[in-house]
């Protein structure tokens, strides 16, 4: 009817959204504290000791491959990080043959796909939930919501336009479902991926550190013994 408006959908997804954002600050928070350990590594460093060693000397080299080694080692662990912040934010138009085929042209070892696999069937096995309610798989839902669309474009009066707003809002809710249990699932297997690479880039800066600590502070020699004589002078005897 003439000046209704559309009805106002509840957001939804609001669980997989909270789940995303508490992944993502997590990786901030550790993105916060690798740069300042780094900072505070280089600032606490006893660098001044390698100017004492010779450039012909093991413990030079040894020392300034620890400490080249443990920076890149947190420099590794602060780029996995930023891999949870900065993944390509997935939507609905993701999953269709056209556009992952065009995703994985230049990716060796069909990484991403493997990735996708797991997301879509993710959402395979919670599609009652998330979907079933409006299309049988996501091309359809797809396919609906841009029918939904140009019908509300196309509708020629107002009666057809509230139906198709109603359609299409429904359609929407479900896309969004969607789309916030997919992008936390990718995002959720990197955060995995991240926190194994932190363990293992963790444990070498730690023994390029152990290295460098070793290598940079040679043992002192011990100071020369020295033997004093004390000769006593005899006495003059008397007259």
């Amino acid at each position: 009817m003439a000046g209704s408006s559309a009805p106002e959908i509840p957001p939804t997804g609001t669980g997989y959204a909270a789940a995303l954002e508490s992944l993502r600050s997590t990786a901030k928070w550790l993105l916060t504290a690798f740069a300042g350990i780094a900072v505070a590594l280089t600032a606490g460093l006893q660098l001044t000791g390698l100017g004492e060693l010779p450039p012909t000397s093991w413990r030079l080299w040894v020392a300034i491959a620890g400490i080249g080694t443990a920076l890149a080692a947190l420099g590794y662990m602060a780029n996995s990080a930023c891999a949870v912040l900065t993944q390509d934010w997935v939507t609905l138009n993701t999953f269709t043959d056209r556009d992952i085929e065009s995703l994985l042209q230049d990716v060796p070892g069909h990484a991403r796909r493997r990735r996708f696999d797991r997301v879509a069937q993710h959402i395979e096995d919670n599609r009652h939930e998330l979907y079933g309610h409006v299309a049988p798989d996501l091309p359809a839902l797809h396919r609906r919501l841009r029918e939904a669309d140009e019908r509300i474009h196309s509708a020629a009066d107002p009666a057809s336009r509230e139906t198709a707003v109603q359609r299409a809002g429904e359609l929407r809710a479900a896309a969004r479902e969607v789309v916030q249990c997919a992008n936390y699932h990718v995002t959720l297997e990197l955060f995995r991926h991240m926190k194994i690479r932190l363990v293992w880039a963790s444990l070498v800066a730690a023994v390029a550190l152990g290295a460098f600590a070793y290598a940079a502070n040679p043992p002192k020699s011990p100071a020369p013994v020295v033997d004093v004589h004390i000769h006593a002078l005899a006495a003059p005897a008397p007259a």
